[in-house]
């Protein structure tokens, strides 16, 4: 029934965004249905909270095997400005809920821990992640110690918590996508000059100095996105001056179009792509021989 809603939801999607018309009458069975079914998931995930809240009240953390990883783990998660609370106990699972300021419209999840791994959790949850507006929740999480920070992070949240690090200033701050915890004594304090404890895979991304890439070529947008028209940008420079999959850089001669995300790196070149309004014409900043810099954020 879960997932079952969770398909109605995309199909409705799709046929708002793509064009396809339904009759009327059709519609509004779907509609209907899918809200039926949400309003009945929304149902079990208050019960499942209360019972994860609950938990954790009761909860004698020594009382538990020394490497039990509720000891440090278990409890309640907050991105910034508390846009999504996560709370997560034991026995009772996992719940997570949006900020809205309309009732009954912020996204929500729940499940069940299914596995228990040196550096995180598996989960099974109730509705699809892919489906929710702000992206943070996942089946995999990873713990990461920052200090005293405790954060909890989807395996695709981690690439924008090291692009967040690497971008230092407020985005390192703040970390606004990421789930976490502090655990110290008094009031939370600000993020450790030192690098958090991140798995191998993502640690070796952490800058230890700037990344600087030249545009090479520019093509023009075939397609526009629904976010705007998508240019290729090929760079020189590549994994030898620092860069990686996932990493975001900026111009720097000053346009305000957004960024270049790259999505291909070899050892001494690399593409990407940036969103742009505009189509006749490459954003400013965005020609041949102009420099783009990731910079180490402090």
């Amino acid at each position: 029934m879960q997932r079952l809603a969770t398909a109605i939801w995309v199909i409705a999607i799709g046929a708002a965004v793509g064009g396809i018309v339904l009759p009327a009458r059709a519609q509004e069975r779907m509609t209907r249905q899918m809200w039926e079914q949400r309003e009945a998931l929304r149902e079990v995930f208050h019960v499942q909270r209360v019972a994860i809240e609950s938990e954790l009240r009761a909860l004698d953390r020594e009382a538990l095997p020394q490497d039990h990883w509720a000891r440090e783990w278990a409890g309640e998660y907050y991105t910034s400005h508390r846009g999504v609370r996560f709370v997560i106990a034991p026995e009772s699972g996992v719940a997570s809920q949006e900020a809205s300021c309309l009732i009954g419209s912020g996204d929500f999840n729940y499940g069940e821990i299914v596995e228990v791994l040196e550096d995180g959790l598996r989960v099974r949850l109730a509705i699809d992640p892919a489906t929710e507006r702000r992206q943070i929740m996942g089946e995999r999480l990873y713990f990461v110690r920052w200090g005293d920070w405790r954060l909890l992070v989807a395996e695709r949240g981690m690439m924008r918590l090291v692009n967040d690090i690497n971008e230092g200033g407020t985005a390192r701050e703040y970390l606004f996508s990421t789930l976490k915890r502090y655990v110290g004594e008094g009031r939370a304090d600000s993020k450790p000059a030192s690098a958090p404890e991140l798995p191998e895979r993502w640690a070796k991304l952490l800058l230890t100095r700037p990344v600087r890439l030249t545009v090479a070529s520019v093509r023009k947008p075939e397609l526009a996105t629904f976010r705007g028209y998508q240019w290729d940008v090929e760079f020189t420079g590549g994994s030898a001056d620092g860069a990686y999959v996932g990493l975001t850089v900026t111009s720097l001669h000053g346009w305000g179009y957004g960024e270049v995300t790259l999505t291909e790196v070899g050892e001494h070149e690399c593409r990407g792509w940036l969103v742009s309004d505009t189509v006749d014409r490459a954003p400013l900043g965005l020609d041949v021989g102009k420099q783009f810099v990731a910079p180490i954020g402090r």
